[in-house]
C-alpha cells in the first residue's frame, strides 16, 4: 500500500546525467570567496553574508531542516485524510501519500497535469476550489502552497476549508 507502480526522474532535454553529475562535482570543489562565508550572526541565528539584508530569513541548520520538510502543521503520523487544495502537478500529495501510506490523500486543481502513476492512496480530482465544494467526508489535514493568485475571495475559501476539517484536523497555507 502506499507504493507507486513506477518512478519517473526528468532530467530535462538540455544536460544528460552525466553533465549534471560533472556540474555538480565542479560546484562543490570551486572555492568560495570568504565574504561568501562570512555569515552574520542575530539572536542565535546564522544569515548568509552575500548581498546581506535582500533575504531575511537564517541560513542555518534549524532553517534547512525547516526547509526540507513537508509541512510545518503538527499531523500525527496515523493520519486518515488529506485534502491539497490547488495541488497543481501533484508532487505534493504524492509525496505525502508515499510518507503517510493509510492516509487517503485528494488533490484537487483546475488542471488535469498529476502522473497517472499515483500511489494507491492517492487521487486527484479537477475541481474548481473557489466554488462550493461536495466532499462527501471531511479531512484531517486540509494543505495548500503557491494558490495565492488563483484566489480573489480568501473569506470564501477559509469558510469552505473550515466546513470541510475534522474537528481537532489541521489547516496549512504555505505561500
Amino acid at each position: 500500500m502506499g507504493t507507486a507502480i513506477a518512478r519517473r526522474t526528468y532530467y530535462g532535454s538540455r544536460y544528460s546525467r552525466r553533465r549534471i553529475a560533472k556540474l555538480i562535482d565542479e560546484s562543490l570543489t570551486t572555492s568560495l570567496n570568504s565574504s561568501v562565508t562570512d555569515y552574520k550572526y542575530e539572536h542565535g541565528r546564522r544569515y548568509h553574508a552575500y548581498q546581506e539584508g535582500k533575504y531575511v530569513l537564517p541560513n542555518d541548520d534549524a532553517e534547512i531542516q525547516r526547509l526540507g520538510r513537508l509541512n510545518m502543521a503538527p499531523i500525527p503520523e496515523d493520519i486518515n485524510s488529506c485534502l491539497d487544495i490547488g495541488c497543481g502537478t501533484g508532487a505534493w500529495a504524492i509525496e505525502f501519500a508515499d510518507r503517510h501510506p493509510r492516509c487517503q490523500v485528494t488533490g484537487t486543481d483546475l488542471s488535469p497535469i498529476q502522473p497517472d502513476i499515483v500511489p494507491r492512496n492517492a487521487e486527484f480530482i479537477v475541481d474548481d476550489i473557489t466554488s462550493e465544494w461536495l466532499y462527501p467526508q471531511k479531512f484531517d489535514f486540509i494543505h495548500s502552497r503557491a494558490i495565492t493568485v488563483g484566489i480573489k475571495d480568501w473569506g470564501a475559501l477559509v469558510d469552505q476549508v473550515w466546513k470541510n476539517l475534522k474537528p481537532g484536523g489541521w489547516i496549512e497555507f504555505q505561500e
